[in-house]
Protein backbone atom coordinates (compact mmCIF):
# COMPACT_ATOMS: atom_id res chain seq x y z
CA UNK A 1 0.00 0.00 0.00
CA UNK A 2 1.87 3.33 -1.05
CA UNK A 3 1.46 6.59 0.15
CA UNK A 4 -1.15 7.29 -1.97
CA UNK A 5 -3.38 4.60 -0.71
CA UNK A 6 -3.03 5.95 2.88
CA UNK A 7 -3.91 9.43 2.30
CA UNK A 8 -7.19 8.39 -0.07
CA UNK A 9 -8.24 5.87 3.32
CA UNK A 10 -7.47 8.58 5.93
CA UNK A 11 -9.57 10.88 3.81
CA UNK A 12 -12.11 8.44 3.84
CA UNK A 13 -12.06 7.67 7.81
CA UNK A 14 -12.65 11.26 8.16
CA UNK A 15 -14.93 12.41 6.07
CA UNK A 16 -17.76 10.98 3.65
CA UNK A 17 -17.44 10.91 0.44
CA UNK A 18 -20.58 13.77 -0.29
CA UNK A 19 -18.59 16.19 2.11
CA UNK A 20 -14.75 15.30 0.53
CA UNK A 21 -16.52 16.42 -2.87
CA UNK A 22 -18.19 19.87 -1.40
CA UNK A 23 -14.67 20.47 0.67
CA UNK A 24 -12.70 20.18 -2.14
CA UNK A 25 -14.88 21.82 -4.49
CA UNK A 26 -14.63 25.19 -1.93
CA UNK A 27 -10.97 24.95 -2.36
CA UNK A 28 -11.00 24.73 -5.76
CA UNK A 29 -12.99 28.30 -5.73
CA UNK A 30 -10.99 29.93 -3.33
CA UNK A 31 -7.52 28.49 -5.37
CA UNK A 32 -8.97 30.05 -8.75
CA UNK A 33 -9.43 33.72 -7.00
CA UNK A 34 -5.78 34.58 -7.78
CA UNK A 35 -5.12 34.92 -3.76
CA UNK A 36 -1.67 34.55 -2.06
CA UNK A 37 -0.76 31.44 -1.69
CA UNK A 38 -3.45 29.92 -3.93
CA UNK A 39 -0.47 28.26 -6.37
CA UNK A 40 0.53 26.29 -3.71
CA UNK A 41 -3.05 25.53 -3.19
CA UNK A 42 -3.75 23.91 -6.56
CA UNK A 43 -0.66 21.61 -6.52
CA UNK A 44 -1.86 20.42 -3.11
CA UNK A 45 -5.33 20.02 -4.50
CA UNK A 46 -3.77 18.26 -7.32
CA UNK A 47 -2.30 15.79 -5.47
CA UNK A 48 -5.55 14.76 -3.61
CA UNK A 49 -7.95 11.76 -5.06
CA UNK A 50 -10.67 12.62 -6.88
CA UNK A 51 -13.93 12.80 -5.25
CA UNK A 52 -14.75 8.82 -7.88
CA UNK A 53 -11.77 7.45 -6.18
CA UNK A 54 -12.89 8.59 -2.85
CA UNK A 55 -16.53 7.58 -3.18
CA UNK A 56 -15.00 3.84 -4.34
CA UNK A 57 -12.59 3.62 -1.37
CA UNK A 58 -15.38 4.13 0.78
CA UNK A 59 -17.46 1.71 -0.34
CA UNK A 60 -14.21 -0.72 -0.30
CA UNK A 61 -14.46 0.23 3.63
CA UNK A 62 -18.04 0.02 4.46
CA UNK A 63 -18.22 -3.58 5.28
CA UNK A 64 -16.25 -2.46 8.62
CA UNK A 65 -19.04 -0.13 9.33
CA UNK A 66 -16.99 2.87 8.28
CA UNK A 67 -19.88 4.92 9.80
CA UNK A 68 -19.25 4.37 13.13
CA UNK A 69 -15.21 4.69 13.07
CA UNK A 70 -15.77 8.32 11.48
CA UNK A 71 -18.07 8.93 14.11
CA UNK A 72 -15.92 7.50 16.61
CA UNK A 73 -12.79 9.31 14.94
CA UNK A 74 -14.67 12.65 15.37
CA UNK A 75 -15.42 12.41 18.64
CA UNK A 76 -11.65 11.50 20.06
CA UNK A 77 -10.86 14.77 18.41
CA UNK A 78 -13.64 17.16 19.69
CA UNK A 79 -13.04 15.93 22.78
CA UNK A 80 -9.48 16.41 23.22
CA UNK A 81 -9.98 19.45 21.60
CA UNK A 82 -12.74 20.85 24.32
CA UNK A 83 -10.25 19.01 27.36
CA UNK A 84 -7.20 20.96 25.53
CA UNK A 85 -8.87 24.66 25.78
CA UNK A 86 -10.41 23.93 29.39
CA UNK A 87 -6.74 22.84 30.17
CA UNK A 88 -5.99 25.98 28.53
CA UNK A 89 -7.72 28.35 30.63
CA UNK A 90 -7.31 26.90 33.82
CA UNK A 91 -3.16 27.15 33.05
CA UNK A 92 -3.13 22.96 33.65
CA UNK A 93 -1.08 20.67 31.73
CA UNK A 94 -2.56 17.36 31.49
CA UNK A 95 -1.31 15.93 28.25
CA UNK A 96 -2.18 12.81 29.11
CA UNK A 97 -5.60 13.09 31.30
CA UNK A 98 -6.67 14.84 28.06
CA UNK A 99 -5.94 11.52 25.97
CA UNK A 100 -7.61 9.67 28.42
CA UNK A 101 -10.81 11.31 28.16
CA UNK A 102 -11.01 11.66 24.52
CA UNK A 103 -10.49 7.60 24.64
CA UNK A 104 -13.19 7.32 27.50
CA UNK A 105 -15.71 9.20 25.45
CA UNK A 106 -15.33 7.61 21.89
CA UNK A 107 -15.11 4.06 23.88
CA UNK A 108 -18.43 5.05 25.32
CA UNK A 109 -20.32 6.58 22.83
CA UNK A 110 -19.19 3.65 20.17
CA UNK A 111 -19.82 1.14 22.29
CA UNK A 112 -23.57 2.24 23.04
CA UNK A 113 -24.17 3.08 19.99
CA UNK A 114 -23.58 -0.70 18.61
CA UNK A 115 -24.86 -2.87 21.77
CA UNK A 116 -27.87 -0.60 22.11
CA UNK A 117 -28.63 -1.33 18.34
CA UNK A 118 -27.48 -5.34 18.71
CA UNK A 119 -30.05 -5.47 21.68
CA UNK A 120 -32.50 -3.66 20.61
CA UNK A 121 -32.75 -5.67 17.45
CA UNK A 122 -32.49 -8.87 19.69
CA UNK A 123 -35.57 -6.95 21.09
CA UNK A 124 -37.89 -7.12 18.09
CA UNK A 125 -36.65 -10.30 16.89
CA UNK A 126 -38.19 -11.94 20.30
CA UNK A 127 -41.52 -10.48 19.87
CA UNK A 128 -42.04 -12.18 15.94
CA UNK A 129 -44.18 -14.91 15.20
CA UNK A 130 -41.02 -17.12 14.33
CA UNK A 131 -40.02 -16.54 18.37
CA UNK A 132 -43.19 -18.36 19.75
CA UNK A 133 -41.19 -21.30 21.08
CA UNK A 134 -38.56 -19.45 21.99
CA UNK A 135 -41.19 -17.26 24.35
CA UNK A 136 -42.67 -20.23 25.26
CA UNK A 137 -39.66 -22.07 26.62
CA UNK A 138 -37.77 -19.07 28.22
CA UNK A 139 -40.63 -16.84 29.83
CA UNK A 140 -38.72 -14.94 32.09
CA UNK A 141 -35.96 -14.02 29.83
CA UNK A 142 -38.76 -13.08 27.37
CA UNK A 143 -40.06 -10.81 29.67
CA UNK A 144 -36.25 -9.12 30.16
CA UNK A 145 -35.98 -9.14 26.38
CA UNK A 146 -38.89 -7.50 25.64
CA UNK A 147 -38.71 -4.91 27.98
CA UNK A 148 -38.43 -1.39 26.74
CA UNK A 149 -35.40 -0.62 29.70
CA UNK A 150 -33.32 -4.11 28.09
CA UNK A 151 -31.67 -2.04 25.69
CA UNK A 152 -30.76 0.83 27.02
CA UNK A 153 -29.78 -0.50 30.55
CA UNK A 154 -27.61 -3.33 28.38
CA UNK A 155 -25.97 -0.96 26.36
CA UNK A 156 -25.64 1.43 29.72
CA UNK A 157 -23.16 -1.44 31.27
CA UNK A 158 -21.52 -2.92 28.44
CA UNK A 159 -20.43 0.68 27.50
CA UNK A 160 -19.75 2.09 31.00
CA UNK A 161 -16.77 -0.02 31.17
CA UNK A 162 -14.26 2.54 29.06
CA UNK A 163 -14.81 4.60 31.74
CA UNK A 164 -11.63 2.73 33.27
CA UNK A 165 -9.33 4.79 30.10
CA UNK A 166 -9.34 7.41 32.29
CA UNK A 167 -6.90 6.21 35.20
CA UNK A 168 -7.75 9.10 37.80
CA UNK A 169 -9.97 7.84 40.47
CA UNK A 170 -11.46 11.10 41.57
CA UNK A 171 -11.65 12.21 37.57
CA UNK A 172 -13.96 9.10 36.95
CA UNK A 173 -16.10 10.10 40.30
CA UNK A 174 -16.70 13.10 38.88
CA UNK A 175 -17.42 11.94 35.54
CA UNK A 176 -19.86 9.75 37.43
CA UNK A 177 -20.98 12.34 39.71
CA UNK A 178 -22.10 14.53 36.90
CA UNK A 179 -24.12 11.70 35.04
CA UNK A 180 -25.78 10.81 37.83
CA UNK A 181 -26.92 14.59 38.67
CA UNK A 182 -28.01 14.83 35.16
CA UNK A 183 -29.79 11.42 35.29
CA UNK A 184 -32.16 12.51 37.54
CA UNK A 185 -32.63 16.43 36.53
CA UNK A 186 -33.57 14.21 33.27
CA UNK A 187 -36.17 11.80 35.07
CA UNK A 188 -37.71 14.73 37.13
CA UNK A 189 -38.71 16.49 33.89
CA UNK A 190 -39.57 13.61 31.85
CA UNK A 191 -41.94 12.47 35.35
CA UNK A 192 -43.16 16.39 35.62
CA UNK A 193 -43.96 16.35 31.35
CA UNK A 194 -45.78 12.85 32.22
CA UNK A 195 -47.91 14.37 34.97
CA UNK A 196 -46.71 11.96 37.21
CA UNK A 197 -45.08 14.87 39.49
CA UNK A 198 -47.15 18.48 39.83
CA UNK A 199 -44.81 21.23 40.29
CA UNK A 200 -46.36 24.82 40.74
CA UNK A 201 -45.20 26.99 37.51
CA UNK A 202 -43.80 29.59 39.77
CA UNK A 203 -41.61 27.02 41.19
CA UNK A 204 -38.32 26.91 39.01
CA UNK A 205 -34.88 25.63 39.10
CA UNK A 206 -33.88 28.14 41.67
CA UNK A 207 -35.80 26.00 44.56
CA UNK A 208 -32.78 24.20 44.68
CA UNK A 209 -30.58 26.57 45.81
CA UNK A 210 -31.88 27.21 49.48
CA UNK A 211 -31.06 23.51 50.21
CA UNK A 212 -27.54 23.31 47.64
CA UNK A 213 -26.44 26.48 49.58
CA UNK A 214 -27.49 25.03 53.47
CA UNK A 215 -25.28 21.73 52.52
CA UNK A 216 -22.51 23.83 51.10
CA UNK A 217 -22.08 26.53 53.92
CA UNK A 218 -22.32 23.84 56.40
CA UNK A 219 -19.62 21.85 54.51
CA UNK A 220 -17.58 25.31 54.05
CA UNK A 221 -17.36 25.70 58.03
CA UNK A 222 -16.83 22.05 59.45
CA UNK A 223 -15.16 20.51 56.79
CA UNK A 224 -13.33 22.96 54.58
CA UNK A 225 -11.15 20.38 52.77
CA UNK A 226 -14.85 18.74 51.14
CA UNK A 227 -15.99 21.84 49.64
CA UNK A 228 -15.85 23.13 46.25
CA UNK A 229 -12.50 24.86 45.89
CA UNK A 230 -14.69 27.38 43.98
CA UNK A 231 -17.09 28.30 46.50
CA UNK A 232 -13.98 28.85 48.93
CA UNK A 233 -12.34 31.22 46.90
CA UNK A 234 -15.52 32.82 46.46
CA UNK A 235 -16.84 33.21 50.08
CA UNK A 236 -12.92 34.17 51.31
CA UNK A 237 -12.58 36.93 48.59
CA UNK A 238 -15.80 38.40 49.36
CA UNK A 239 -15.88 38.52 52.80
CA UNK A 240 -14.10 41.60 53.78
CA UNK A 241 -16.21 43.02 56.66
CA UNK A 242 -16.99 39.48 57.98
CA UNK A 243 -13.23 38.13 57.60
CA UNK A 244 -11.53 41.36 59.29
CA UNK A 245 -7.45 41.99 57.31
CA UNK A 246 -4.80 43.68 59.70
CA UNK A 247 -5.51 46.68 59.81
CA UNK A 248 -2.83 49.33 58.83
CA UNK A 249 -1.53 50.09 62.59
CA UNK A 250 -1.48 46.88 63.75
CA UNK A 251 2.42 46.15 64.04
CA UNK A 252 3.74 43.64 61.77
CA UNK A 253 5.97 41.63 64.18
CA UNK A 254 2.90 40.45 66.10
CA UNK A 255 0.74 37.74 64.48
CA UNK A 256 -2.24 38.04 62.92
CA UNK A 257 -5.35 35.55 62.13
CA UNK A 258 -5.80 33.91 58.39
CA UNK A 259 -8.99 33.46 56.33
CA UNK A 260 -8.68 30.14 57.35
CA UNK A 261 -7.56 30.54 60.89
CA UNK A 262 -10.56 32.78 61.30
CA UNK A 263 -12.78 30.27 60.00
CA UNK A 264 -11.56 27.59 61.97
CA UNK A 265 -12.44 30.18 65.02
CA UNK A 266 -15.27 30.59 63.91
CA UNK A 267 -16.03 26.61 63.73
CA UNK A 268 -14.81 26.35 67.29
CA UNK A 269 -17.14 29.17 68.91
CA UNK A 270 -20.17 26.58 67.53
CA UNK A 271 -18.10 23.55 68.61
CA UNK A 272 -18.56 25.45 72.18
CA UNK A 273 -22.22 26.29 71.81
CA UNK A 274 -21.33 30.48 71.23
CA UNK A 275 -19.68 31.21 74.51
CA UNK A 276 -20.33 35.07 75.56
CA UNK A 277 -18.04 37.35 75.39
CA UNK A 278 -15.82 39.38 77.83
CA UNK A 279 -13.97 42.28 76.58
CA UNK A 280 -10.37 42.39 77.38
CA UNK A 281 -10.90 45.81 77.39
CA UNK A 282 -12.93 46.33 80.15
CA UNK A 283 -11.51 43.73 81.89
CA UNK A 284 -8.11 43.07 81.19
CA UNK A 285 -7.29 41.32 84.34
CA UNK A 286 -9.92 38.97 84.93
CA UNK A 287 -10.77 38.02 81.73
CA UNK A 288 -8.31 35.24 79.88
CA UNK A 289 -9.60 34.25 76.41
CA UNK A 290 -9.36 30.88 76.30
CA UNK A 291 -6.29 28.29 74.85
CA UNK A 292 -8.35 27.16 71.86
CA UNK A 293 -9.14 30.27 70.90
CA UNK A 294 -5.84 32.43 71.29
CA UNK A 295 -5.13 32.14 67.20
CA UNK A 296 -8.08 34.61 67.24
CA UNK A 297 -6.68 36.59 69.82
CA UNK A 298 -5.79 39.48 68.04
CA UNK A 299 -9.03 40.48 66.49
CA UNK A 300 -11.45 39.55 69.78
CA UNK A 301 -9.02 41.90 72.11
CA UNK A 302 -9.65 44.82 69.98
CA UNK A 303 -13.52 44.28 69.40
CA UNK A 304 -15.98 46.73 70.75
CA UNK A 305 -16.87 46.29 74.58
CA UNK A 306 -20.41 46.68 73.95
CA UNK A 307 -20.69 43.44 72.01
CA UNK A 308 -22.30 40.14 73.75
CA UNK A 309 -21.41 37.45 71.32
CA UNK A 310 -17.78 35.94 71.01
CA UNK A 311 -18.94 35.84 67.45
CA UNK A 312 -20.01 39.07 66.71
CA UNK A 313 -16.35 39.48 68.42
CA UNK A 314 -15.16 37.79 65.66
CA UNK A 315 -16.81 38.47 62.30
CA UNK A 316 -17.08 42.66 63.10
CA UNK A 317 -15.16 43.27 66.24
CA UNK A 318 -15.39 47.01 65.26
CA UNK A 319 -19.04 47.69 64.80
CA UNK A 320 -21.42 47.01 67.57
CA UNK A 321 -24.16 46.45 65.66
CA UNK A 322 -24.65 43.23 64.25
CA UNK A 323 -27.84 45.08 61.63
CA UNK A 324 -25.29 48.41 60.74
CA UNK A 325 -22.51 45.80 59.93
CA UNK A 326 -24.67 43.81 57.72
CA UNK A 327 -26.05 46.80 55.68
CA UNK A 328 -22.49 48.49 55.58
CA UNK A 329 -21.45 44.88 54.06
CA UNK A 330 -24.46 44.62 51.19
CA UNK A 331 -23.99 47.91 50.36
CA UNK A 332 -20.34 47.62 49.74
CA UNK A 333 -20.34 44.51 48.54
CA UNK A 334 -23.17 45.59 45.71
CA UNK A 335 -20.60 48.00 44.49
CA UNK A 336 -17.67 45.52 44.81
CA UNK A 337 -19.65 42.21 42.59
CA UNK A 338 -20.64 44.96 40.30
CA UNK A 339 -17.09 45.34 38.58
CA UNK A 340 -17.26 41.52 37.75
CA UNK A 341 -21.72 41.72 36.83
CA UNK A 342 -21.43 44.20 34.28
CA UNK A 343 -18.48 42.79 32.22
CA UNK A 344 -19.60 39.68 31.91
CA UNK A 345 -23.24 40.41 31.25
CA UNK A 346 -22.15 43.08 28.57
CA UNK A 347 -19.72 39.93 27.15
CA UNK A 348 -22.90 37.48 27.11
CA UNK A 349 -24.86 40.19 25.56
CA UNK A 350 -22.51 39.86 22.31
CA UNK A 351 -24.59 36.60 21.51
CA UNK A 352 -27.92 38.15 21.82
CA UNK A 353 -27.17 41.03 18.94
CA UNK A 354 -30.13 40.03 17.07
CA UNK A 355 -32.54 40.94 19.48
CA UNK A 356 -30.48 44.38 20.17
CA UNK A 357 -30.67 45.21 16.43
CA UNK A 358 -34.97 44.50 16.18
CA UNK A 359 -35.78 45.28 20.08
CA UNK A 360 -33.01 47.95 21.32
CA UNK A 361 -34.90 49.15 23.91
CA UNK A 362 -36.79 46.05 25.60
CA UNK A 363 -33.36 44.26 24.89
CA UNK A 364 -31.27 46.64 27.15
CA UNK A 365 -33.98 47.06 29.75
CA UNK A 366 -33.69 43.20 29.54
CA UNK A 367 -30.32 43.31 30.29
CA UNK A 368 -30.18 45.76 32.89
CA UNK A 369 -32.58 44.02 34.89
CA UNK A 370 -30.79 40.75 34.43
CA UNK A 371 -27.91 42.55 36.30
CA UNK A 372 -29.34 43.95 38.85
CA UNK A 373 -31.08 40.91 39.72
CA UNK A 374 -28.01 38.87 39.47
CA UNK A 375 -25.99 41.22 41.63
CA UNK A 376 -28.79 41.49 44.50
CA UNK A 377 -29.52 37.89 44.82
CA UNK A 378 -25.27 37.21 45.05
CA UNK A 379 -25.10 40.25 47.52
CA UNK A 380 -28.20 39.56 49.72
CA UNK A 381 -27.61 35.45 49.98
CA UNK A 382 -23.54 36.33 50.80
CA UNK A 383 -25.02 38.80 53.42
CA UNK A 384 -27.61 37.11 55.18
CA UNK A 385 -25.27 33.91 55.43
CA UNK A 386 -22.88 35.58 57.55
CA UNK A 387 -25.19 37.93 59.27
CA UNK A 388 -27.07 34.83 60.35
CA UNK A 389 -24.90 33.79 62.81
CA UNK A 390 -24.78 36.92 64.64
CA UNK A 391 -28.73 37.24 64.37
CA UNK A 392 -29.26 33.66 65.24
CA UNK A 393 -28.12 34.17 68.66
CA UNK A 394 -30.74 36.81 69.28
CA UNK A 395 -33.29 34.55 68.73
CA UNK A 396 -31.42 30.84 70.03
CA UNK A 397 -30.54 29.97 73.22
CA UNK A 398 -27.23 28.76 72.94
CA UNK A 399 -26.64 25.20 73.08
CA UNK A 400 -30.24 24.85 70.37
CA UNK A 401 -29.09 23.01 67.21
CA UNK A 402 -25.52 24.72 67.76
CA UNK A 403 -23.78 23.33 64.75
CA UNK A 404 -27.26 22.60 62.74
CA UNK A 405 -28.46 25.99 62.69
CA UNK A 406 -25.43 26.88 60.34
CA UNK A 407 -27.52 24.79 57.62
CA UNK A 408 -30.60 26.83 58.34
CA UNK A 409 -28.96 30.26 58.10
CA UNK A 410 -27.74 28.66 54.33
CA UNK A 411 -31.16 28.06 53.91
CA UNK A 412 -32.62 30.90 54.78
CA UNK A 413 -30.04 32.95 52.59
CA UNK A 414 -30.33 30.59 49.29
CA UNK A 415 -34.12 31.92 49.26
CA UNK A 416 -32.61 34.99 47.52
CA UNK A 417 -32.46 32.98 44.47
CA UNK A 418 -36.26 33.82 43.74
CA UNK A 419 -35.15 37.31 42.87
CA UNK A 420 -32.50 35.88 40.03
CA UNK A 421 -34.94 32.83 39.07
CA UNK A 422 -34.48 34.10 35.21
CA UNK A 423 -32.08 31.55 33.50
CA UNK A 424 -32.09 29.81 36.65
CA UNK A 425 -30.92 25.88 34.96
CA UNK A 426 -27.83 26.85 34.32
CA UNK A 427 -26.82 28.96 37.57
CA UNK A 428 -28.80 26.66 40.46
CA UNK A 429 -28.75 22.92 38.50
CA UNK A 430 -24.44 23.19 39.14
CA UNK A 431 -24.61 24.42 42.68
CA UNK A 432 -27.07 21.59 43.76
CA UNK A 433 -24.26 19.16 41.86
CA UNK A 434 -21.55 20.94 43.66
CA UNK A 435 -23.24 20.75 47.16
CA UNK A 436 -24.07 16.60 46.48
CA UNK A 437 -20.63 16.12 45.99
CA UNK A 438 -19.55 18.01 48.72
CA UNK A 439 -22.03 15.58 51.00
CA UNK A 440 -20.53 12.56 49.88
CA UNK A 441 -17.04 13.81 50.31
CA UNK A 442 -18.30 14.40 53.93
CA UNK A 443 -19.84 11.16 53.86
CA UNK A 444 -16.72 9.20 53.33
CA UNK A 445 -14.13 11.39 55.34
CA UNK A 446 -16.43 10.59 58.55
CA UNK A 447 -16.56 6.68 57.56
CA UNK A 448 -20.27 6.75 57.54
CA UNK A 449 -20.50 5.21 53.73
CA UNK A 450 -17.55 3.06 52.48
CA UNK A 451 -16.59 3.54 48.82
CA UNK A 452 -17.51 0.54 46.81
CA UNK A 453 -15.42 -0.97 44.26
CA UNK A 454 -15.09 0.40 40.61
CA UNK A 455 -18.65 1.76 41.97
CA UNK A 456 -18.35 5.14 40.00
CA UNK A 457 -18.74 2.68 37.13
CA UNK A 458 -21.66 1.06 37.99
CA UNK A 459 -22.86 4.53 38.86
CA UNK A 460 -22.25 5.47 35.16
CA UNK A 461 -23.85 2.91 33.93
CA UNK A 462 -27.23 3.25 35.45
CA UNK A 463 -26.89 7.55 35.42
CA UNK A 464 -26.45 6.34 31.15
CA UNK A 465 -29.36 4.33 30.96
CA UNK A 466 -31.83 6.71 33.06
CA UNK A 467 -30.45 9.52 30.21
CA UNK A 468 -31.32 7.38 27.44
CA UNK A 469 -34.95 6.24 28.94
CA UNK A 470 -35.79 9.53 30.20
CA UNK A 471 -34.69 11.00 26.64
CA UNK A 472 -37.06 8.75 25.09
CA UNK A 473 -40.16 8.93 26.85
CA UNK A 474 -40.25 12.58 26.98
CA UNK A 475 -37.24 14.26 24.41
CA UNK A 476 -38.98 17.93 26.28
CA UNK A 477 -36.71 16.74 29.21
CA UNK A 478 -33.78 17.42 27.47
CA UNK A 479 -33.75 21.55 27.63
CA UNK A 480 -31.53 22.38 25.06
CA UNK A 481 -31.06 21.32 21.12
CA UNK A 482 -28.02 20.15 20.69
CA UNK A 483 -27.68 17.78 23.77
CA UNK A 484 -30.99 16.30 22.29
CA UNK A 485 -28.88 16.30 19.00
CA UNK A 486 -26.14 13.89 21.04
CA UNK A 487 -28.72 11.78 22.96
CA UNK A 488 -30.26 11.42 19.10
CA UNK A 489 -26.47 9.84 17.95
CA UNK A 490 -26.03 8.20 21.35
CA UNK A 491 -29.47 6.50 20.67
CA UNK A 492 -28.10 5.39 17.20
CA UNK A 493 -30.20 7.66 15.27
CA UNK A 494 -29.24 10.43 13.44
CA UNK A 495 -27.23 13.74 14.76
CA UNK A 496 -30.95 15.52 14.54
CA UNK A 497 -33.40 16.89 16.98
CA UNK A 498 -36.22 15.12 17.51
CA UNK A 499 -38.39 18.18 19.02
CA UNK A 500 -38.94 20.96 16.93
CA UNK A 501 -40.90 23.23 18.87
CA UNK A 502 -38.66 24.20 21.55
CA UNK A 503 -39.06 27.55 21.09
CA UNK A 504 -42.48 27.19 22.48
CA UNK A 505 -42.09 25.21 25.46
CA UNK A 506 -38.88 25.78 26.50
CA UNK A 507 -36.35 28.78 27.01
CA UNK A 508 -32.75 28.39 25.96
CA UNK A 509 -31.68 30.66 28.16
CA UNK A 510 -33.63 29.81 31.06
CA UNK A 511 -33.94 26.16 30.73
CA UNK A 512 -37.64 26.14 32.51
CA UNK A 513 -40.39 23.45 31.16
CA UNK A 514 -43.75 24.52 30.07
CA UNK A 515 -45.75 21.69 30.68
CA UNK A 516 -48.98 23.48 29.13
CA UNK A 517 -50.30 21.95 25.82
CA UNK A 518 -49.04 23.32 22.76
CA UNK A 519 -50.38 23.49 19.44
CA UNK A 520 -49.02 20.30 18.10
CA UNK A 521 -50.18 18.29 21.13
CA UNK A 522 -54.04 19.74 20.77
Amino acid sequence: MGSQDVLLYTISLLVRPDEYRKLKRRLSAVARTNVKGSTYLEAFLAKLPTPETAQKASDDLERIHLGEVRQAIRVAIVTYSVLTVYDGLLGIARGDSRAQGAAAATGVLSAYRVVLQATSSVRTKVTLPEARKFRNKYRRTTRLLRSPLFPPMAAGLASSVFLTCIRDGKRRSAVALYTFTVAVDLAFNALRLEGAIHVPDWLGAWAVFPFALSELLYTFLYNVDCAPPLFNRFVQGFSSKYIIDRPDNYPFSKPWPSPMEVLDGLKEISLQKYPPFNSSILYPDSYALPDRFQTIGPIVSQAHPGLKHLSCALLHPFEESCMQNFVSFAANQFVTLSKYIVPFYAATAIFKLDSFQKRPSESWKKLAESMIRSNVFLTMSTATAWAGLCFSQNFLPNKVAPMYRVKIIGFIAGLWAAVDSSGGRLKYVPAARSAFEAYWKVLKKTGRVRPLKHGEIIVFALSLSAIVVSFNRQPRSVHFSIFRKALCYASGRNYDDVYTDEPDDVDEASGEISTSPTTKDM
